[in-house]
Order: structure tokens, then sequence, then C-alpha cells
């Protein structure tokens, strides 16, 4: 959402040197502010629009339904907008609110048109079928070859057993795989089954697998039978799973089905297999695998970021499912996502929040599928399930010594808020897929056995870790992740906190306090801390009201707090501010001003 730079009153959103591609534009309120790009340095725009003109269908070559539509609220825009020197784009005021622009840049002397706005015959009749093409989601855009071959089999497979649906020779292509399980129970028993189905293919006789899901979430939705379709993969309404990512191999592929129910299971395949046009080692192989909180960071910095894939090697990033159960209606996320390529210590793409990430906005739950992107299931208020996906095709990221992708998770699993992901890539042989097979009691309703919040009777909480820093004027702000003082927490809260430090006297953070549908009413509130031998002195205020006297918060030893009142509060539904400002240290205190918040926690008064 930031820009490089103002330019008078017009802010500079990017600027690139080519030549390169525009694949994607996005935004969660597109306005009658105009937006102009630049192409190869030229002093006129190329595209001179008010920025809703870049969705509303109505304005060419911005007017084919399957490249610019809206889906849930957020607005896309998948023409591609190509330049051969450079590309600039400005913003005029009144635009609208947040924008994400997805482009690469090619190797100099790669021989790229530049966008002209009175297309050709022939770009408008390319756009028209790729336009066709993605409309057309349900069918193989593969094209059809007289030497391919569908191979159809029909597995039983026992309860604990691995049965083989087919052993092929190459070099060939799995172009298409189908697959429909007899008798699968109606819900919520067919969530079960579909995480005890698990999917497994190798490639060229490897000691490991390059795939291996459940079932349903290869395919694309969790948890359950959640209806799509989407250009790559989806479930029809007579109950056909299907994916067409494009899986190359050079010796043999292996495809397998594992049975972990207590039950025999009968899933009928069909698999289309293509010749190569090329090399099978100019494709790279197709990985998949499916996991929860694998790889996650312990750098204080980066402990908010939820890794969903982290490979080593030459490749390229195409796409991802995340699957979300939380406890609590509202929203789930807010986090955005960040693409390390080749160890870049600040990310080449840094988005601006998880539902932008995935193609649509403001937290909307309403389903939608579309070539690229869906939420196959959301339950009402995001209370409960959640599953969205975003297949990155045009705009894959390539990298060649290693990649590492991650969304932000604002609310611990504590919350509960529970993340699972099925990542989807090419990997040249020889780089390193770190992902192993996940236990079925890890992957099979946990959510049904997550860790509520333990409150004493009458007494509410949200934990440090879930608040959202609104505003910062210093210091670093990250969340700790301990168990040392779990023993003196006597909310039975978690071990994550919400952790500023290395702030100065005077400096101020607002929190987000996501207050989860209490209802109005006035209310005695309390913070609990864990007091350090670095911490500040804060003064609290709620909603910019002053809350009660200034909180010394130092300690030789870390030790919880007893909880603070900070007084009584008419509070409404929406979202309370928590604000300290640090006004001082202890004489004993280590000067880094850190304040440690464990919790906000609070009581109806009578």
């Amino acid at each position: 959402m930031g820009c490089l730079r103002f330019e008078g009153d017009d802010a500079v959103w990017a600027e690139m040197k080519g030549p390169g591609c525009i694949w994607r534009i996005w935004s969660a309120t597109p306005r009658d502010g105009h937006v102009r790009i630049y192409i190869d340095g030229e002093t006129e725009p190329a595209i001179d629009f008010p920025f809703i003109s870049f969705f509303d269908g109505k304005t060419p070559p911005f007017n084919r339904p399957n490249l610019v539509y809206v889906a849930a609220r957020g607005y896309n825009n998948y023409t591609p907008i190509p330049f051969k020197k450079s590309c600039k784009v400005v913003a005029s005021p009144g635009w609208g609110h947040f924008y994400q622009i997805s482009y690469s840049t090619f190797a100099q002397g790669m021989q790229v048109p530049s966008l002209s706005m009175k297309l050709s015959p022939a770009d408008a009749a390319a756009l028209d079928e790729a336009d066709s093409k993605l409309g057309a989601r349900g069918t193989c855009p593969t094209p059809t070859r007289k030497s391919q071959e569908t191979i159809h089999q029909s597995v039983t497979v026992l309860p604990g057993q691995t049965a083989l649906v087919a052993h092929v020779e190459g070099p060939r292509a799995i172009t298409a795989l189908r697959a429909h399980i007899a008798n699968l129970p109606a819900s919520p028993a067919d969530r079960k089954l579909l995480r005890e189905l698990c999917l497994k293919i190798t490639w060229d006789d490897a000691r490991e697998p390059a795939v291996w899901a459940p079932l349903g979430d290869f395919f694309g939705t969790a948890p359950g039978v959640n209806s799509f379709q989407s250009l790559m993969s989806g479930l029809t309404t007579d109950g056909h799973w299907y994916s067409y990512w494009y899986m190359p191999f050079e010796k043999a592929a292996r495809v397998e089905v594992i049975n972990e129910t207590s039950e025999p299971q009968q899933v009928d395949f069909d698999l289309t297999l293509s010749p190569l046009s090329r090399p099978a080692a100019a494709y790279g192989q197709f990985h998949a695998k499916w996991h929860r909180n694998a790889f996650a960071s312990d750098d204080l910095d980066r402990t908010i970021d939820w890794t969903l894939l982290k490979t080593t090697g030459r490749g390229r990033f195409v796409g991802a499912m995340l699957h979300i159960w939380s406890l609590h209606p509202g929203w789930w996320g807010e986090g955005d996502e960040k693409f390390f390529v080749d160890g870049e210590k600040f990310p080449s793409s840094f988005g601006t929040g998880s539902e932008d990430y995935f193609g649509y906005a403001w937290c909307d739950w309403h389903l939608f599928d579309q070539a690229f992107h869906g939420q196959t299931i959301a339950q009402e208020d995001n209370a409960g399930h959640t599953c969205v996906h975003r297949w990155q095709l045009a705009d894959n990221v390539p990298f060649q010594k290693s990649f590492e992708g991650a969304i932000e998770k604002y609310f611990s699993d504590r919350h509960p808020t529970l993340y699972a992901s099925t990542v989807y890539w090419y990997l040249q042989a020889g780089g390193t897929d770190p992902y192993k097979t996940v236990p079925v009691t890890d992957r099979n309703s946990y959510w049904e056995n997550a860790p509520l919040l333990n409150l004493p009777k009458g007494l509410d909480a949200i934990e440090g870790d879930s608040m959202e820093v609104k505003t910062s004027t210093g210091g670093r702000h990250g969340v700790y992740v301990t168990d040392e003082y779990a023993k003196d927490w006597p909310s039975g809260l978690g071990r994550d906190l919400a952790l500023w430090i290395e702030g100065g006297v005077g400096d101020v953070c607002e929190y987000k306090v996501h207050w989860l549908r209490w209802p109005a009413g006035q209310y005695r509130v309390y913070a609990h801390f864990i007091k350090r031998n670095d911490s500040a002195i804060v003064q609290p205020y709620l909603n910019g009201v002053k809350a009660g006297e200034p909180i010394d918060l130092y300690a030789a030893s870390p030790t919880a707090s007893n909880d603070i009142e900070l007084g009584v509060f008419d509070l409404k539904p929406g979202i309370p501010i928590l604000k300290f400002v640090i006004v001082g240290k202890n004489a004993s205190a280590v000067p880094r001003h850190s304040v440690a918040l464990e919790s906000f926690r609070f009581r109806k008064e009578p």
C-alpha cells in the first residue's frame, strides 16, 4: 500500500527498469482519482484512467470478464501490461484504498512488446483467447494430442495400506489427474475421511515423494467437500476432483493413494499422460506438500511470519492453498504475504493483507471461484473454517538458489487460530524439498482439540500477541514466545507476548484490541505484563483516556505481574485502542525500555 515517493500530490507506486510485464493489479476500493502508467520513458502516459476504470469492465482493453472482475469485494485485473525499457505507475489523490501491483522484469535483451492501447487484431485475439480459456474452468487447459494416453484405474485400498494407482514410464507429463471417492460420507464426517486419504506421487524413482497431501487439500480445498472450479483444480458438483497441474518426468512417475481410515476405501482415478515438447530437465519437477506450522521463524523480527514454503535450488513458486480455523468471529488474518528470493533480506513481494493476496477484500466471507483464486469455504463472520487459494501462473515467482514464502499470522494457535497449507512449486532435480509426511493424528480434526482459554469465572481476556500495532513512534515490535512464566499466569492464556523494545522516553505505541463481540457496557479493565530488567515505566490510555497511573514494569528477573487495574470504561462493539506512552525507566533498569504485554483483561460491571 505504501509508495516509493511523492511528486507533488501524486504518489509514485512503482518504477521498474525493463523489459518486463505487469501481471496483476488489485485494489480493495478503487475510486475516481487517476492512475497513470508511463511506458519506456515516454513523457505522456500510455494509460491515464480513473482507478475504478481499471476494474469496471467498461474501458478497453480492461473489458474482458475473466481477466477483469470483482470477487468478494476485491477488484482484480489480470490484463498483462508489457514494457520494453521501463514502467512507472503514478496515482493522483482520490484513487481509493489499498492496491497491489505484481510484475516481473526480464533479462536485458529479451524482446518484449510495449503496451499499445490501440490493440492490433492479433493482440486483441490473443487476449480474447486467454479470456476464453480462463472462463472454461473445469476443462483441461493443455491441448489434446493424438499421442496422449488416459489410464482409468479403480483402486480399493485397505485400512493402513498404500495402493498403487499407476507406475508409468517417461519421458512424459501428467496433464490431468481426476479422482472420485466412492461412498463419501456427508458433512462433517467427510472432513475426517479426506484428511485420512492421502495422495503420493514420486518422480524418477526418487527416495522421497514430490507430492504428498491429504486428498481434498491437494485438489485445493479443506476441510471436507466444497465444490469449486479454478483453472488448475477443483471439485465438480457431481463429486469429481480434478487437477490440471502440468507434471513432467524423465524416467517414471509413481502415483499412490494412502488409506489411514478404519475401513476399505474405493477411489476411481483417471490419469492423462502426454508427450513432452522439451526435455524434462527444462521444466523442473512439480511439488505439492501439505503442512502445519513447519519451519516457523525463531527470529524476533519475524515470529509473526507463518511459513508457507521454504525450499532451496532452482525453481518457481506457483501457488498456495491456506486452510484456517478460528474459534472467534471477526477477521482471522490481516497478515501480509512476503516472498524472499535467493536469500533476500527484504522480500521481493510484500503484500497488504491476507485477503488481498487471495484476491478479495474487507474480510468478506462470501464464497467465490475464479481461474486463479477462490474462497471455497468460509463459515459466517469467519468463525470456524475458512479455505482460500491463489495460483500464481503468469505471475509465478522464479528463484535460482532459494525461496521462502510466508504470510503474517496475527493470532496465535492459542487464540485459537490454526493454519494449514498446501504449497505448489516446481524444482529442478537436486533441489531441496524439506517437507516430510505428517502423521494422521496431526492433520485430522485438530481443530476439535484446539486449546481453549481457561479464564477465571467472569473474567475475559485478549492475548497480547493477538493485538495489532496501529501506530508506533519508535522501537521494534514482535511476538515473544516463551513458556518460562506460564505457571505464574493466572489467566491460563498462552506463551505468546506482544513485545515492544528499544523505544525511548516519549515514544508511543497504540494497539488495536480485537474486541470479539462482547456486548456494550461498563467494564473494569486490567493489563497483565511480564516484568523484566529492561522494562520501561509506561502510562496507559484506553480510547484516548488516561488509564490509571504510570506503571513501573521493572523487575530484576523476569516475573509475571499481577493484574494491573486500569479503571472502568464504557466499551462498545468495535476495536478499542490501547496506548502506551514511555515516560521513563527505573533507575536499575537496562535502558531498552521494553514493554512485554501478556493480555488485556476485562470484567463486565453489574
